[in-house]
């Protein structure tokens, strides 16, 4: 297991790169990853009130990193905020907790953006659990015509066709590196003073889509973004969602989407987004409820589309899309960290943790 053995200010002092990961309960993935960081980074670990222990048991087995604890599930980007006011360093690493990086892919980032002064943000090439090279690796600015396309679900019909697919640049294989117009949260490396300058993350939505905006603000600055094959990450995707309700999940991405459209063209744009995800959401309602007659499995289907529905006829806007999922249970059921229950470690593993107020949110 890699070793952070210096302390959090002398790691500051010698690296010109912080690493920010916000958990929530990614049980072992989050060991994995920090295992897969060299120990010369500091690292920021933001914990959004998980209930499996991984936070406490992160800070047991690496001592050196800095965990911040939120008494609340702030969501992805007020967390990653939080963390951000501790950074000084001049980049800054946004990390998924189930990722692991590979071989020298900070370097090489951190060595794009010390040779390219014009760019803000580098992103690496995303490989999947099953080795495949993941789409997210680079994105287009989402707009109206693309959320027309991913309702109607144009873009899986014809998912190398510029026209309906054209989100993520097709037929771009991800096996060069080009310039992209936004990045997959999971892993993107920015300069720290710009985006602070640009106000961090959008917090008005708790999760999906925040990568997309903050990139969007970059490059409306006049900053450029890459994609640099030459550095790969692995992401295994779903693992904190996958604790989240599926309802909403699906209702606070089209409620992310909707957002953005009001928030980056007019409130016109994200009206009529609103009116295509009803009539995209009846239309398959009654596709997949035939289909999932004949073949179960596409029951999910079925559940998505009806999350769809009800979202554009009776959630849009709805206050409860703004509420990270925040359960409340018996922690003592936390997983185990080579046979020590986190829980209860000793007086000696003291965790470098800050407490923030989180009642004015």
């Amino acid at each position: 297991m890699t070793e952070f053995n210096l302390d959090w200010k002398d790691r500051v002092k010698t690296a010109n790169l912080t690493i920010l990961i916000v958990n929530w309960n990614a049980g072992n993935y989050l060991l994995n990853c920090l295992q897969s960081i060299d120990p010369k980074y500091p690292v920021i670990l933001v914990d959004n009130n998980s209930w499996d222990g991984s936070a406490l048991g992160a800070a047991a087995a690496f001592p050196g990193v800095k965990l911040i604890e939120s008494p609340v599930n702030l969501g992805f980007s007020a967390g990653n905020n939080l963390g951000l006011g501790e950074i000084d360093t001049e980049y800054t690493l946004f990390l998924n907790p189930d990722t692991e990086i590979i071989g020298d892919a900070l370097e090489k980032m951190v060595q794009f953006l010390d040779s390219h002064p014009d760019y803000d943000a580098v992103g690496p090439r995303i490989i999947e659990a099953d080795g495949q090279y993941s789409k997210l690796s680079g994105r287009r600015h989402f707009n109206l015509w693309f959320g027309f396309c991913e309702a109607f679900m144009l873009d899986r019909l014809f998912p190398r066709s510029p026209w309906f697919a054209g989100f993520y640049f097709p037929p771009w294989d991800r096996r060069t590196s080009r310039d992209v117009e936004c990045l997959t949260g999971c892993a993107m490396l920015m300069r720290t003073a710009v985006v602070k300058k640009l106000g961090g993350f959008d917090e008005s939505v708790p999760l999906f889509l925040d990568d997309n905006d903050l990139c969007r603000k970059v490059t409306d600055a006049g900053g450029k973004i890459h994609s640099l094959v030459e550095a790969n990450i692995r992401h295994i995707h779903n693992v904190s969602g996958s604790k989240a309700p599926n309802t909403w999940l699906n209702q606070v991405s089209y409620m992310a989407h909707y957002t953005y459209l009001r928030k980056h063209g007019n409130p016109g744009i994200a009206g009529a987004y609103r009116l295509l995800l009803g009539v995209a959401g009846y239309f398959r309602v009654l596709l997949f409820a035939g289909i999932s007659l004949i073949d179960r499995q596409y029951c999910r289907n079925l559940k998505i589309s009806w999350d769809m529905l009800t979202f554009a006829l009776f959630h849009c806007g709805s206050d409860r899309l703004k509420v990270c999922p925040d359960n409340h249970r018996d922690h003592s059921s936390g997983f185990e960290l080579s046979g020590v229950n986190p829980l209860e470690l000793d007086g000696k593993k003291k965790i470098d943790s800050l407490r923030p107020d989180c009642s004015t949110e």
